[in-house]
């Protein structure tokens, strides 16, 4: 499923006897054995709910594929999120995949900034017969660490939780960080979180989802964040 959004329908096509070829060879061992019963053997489970890809316009896919491998402009026709349309004229840097949404980091015009556009989100798309500016060498890794972001980096914190012991029994096995450190808390059944994280909305939204089984200490800003949240949660619930 990911592949067919990342890579260009030429290379697709080019690699589908290959995936032919595997899926017959692992048919041929026995049933149950070896490499055929692999599938059967491995699982994934998400992290969030699973969320159904948005539909991406076919022309405009291919479009976009194929600028990026000759290195030209596109003109595209884009729907931001007022619900407005854009034309502008980009220059592709590269895709980038999250979850369900694939994004176009790009250029946008005479601007040196890399841009995130999401694929689902343009209405049509043209390659220009210009060439693309090159991007910044790093223009790949800061768009990835964007989106691995939700977009809204704030920068490291020092992050000083006091959480419930219980719910906070798997971060001492999956840790925020490599500094993290877990103490006992003057409150029973608590304890006291400390690690150094990147102040995101990503890290926000799963703060918020702990509700009343978490205290934020410190920062102050993100402390402060957790107790507006709290609230206009609790108003909302009250009907205020």
């Amino acid at each position: 499923v990911h592949l067919k959004a990342l890579m260009p329908r030429s290379q697709m096509e080019a690699l589908r006897p290959l995936f032919d070829e595997a899926r017959e060879a692992a048919s041929r061992r026995a049933a149950g054995q070896g490499i055929a019963a692999w599938p059967e053997s491995i699982a994934v489970v998400p992290t969030a709910p699973p969320l159904l890809p948005p539909e991406i316009n076919p022309d405009v896919l291919e479009t976009v594929h194929q600028a990026l491998l000759d290195r030209r402009q596109v003109h595209a026709s884009y729907t931001v999120r007022d619900g407005g349309r854009r034309e502008w004229a980009l220059h592709p840097v590269g895709l980038v995949h999250r979850g369900p949404v694939t994004y176009l980091a790009c250029m946008i015009g005479d601007h040196d900034d890399v841009r995130l556009l999401a694929l689902h989100r343009f209405h049509a798309a043209r390659a220009s017969t210009f060439d693309a500016r090159l991007p910044p060498p790093t223009a790949m890794d800061e768009s990835m660490a964007m989106v691995a972001s939700g977009f809204n980096d704030r920068g490291p914190v020092r992050l000083v939780l006091e959480m419930d012991a219980v719910a906070a029994r798997h971060l001492q096995e999956a840790r925020l960080s490599e500094d993290q450190t877990v103490e006992p808390s003057d409150n029973e059944d608590w304890v006291i979180l400390s690690a150094t994280v990147a102040d995101t909305d990503q890290l926000r939204w799963w703060l918020r989802g702990y509700g009343d089984q978490v205290e934020v200490l410190e920062p102050v800003t993100l402390r402060r964040w957790m107790a507006e949240t709290l609230t206009e949660t609790a108003a909302y619930y009250a009907g205020e």
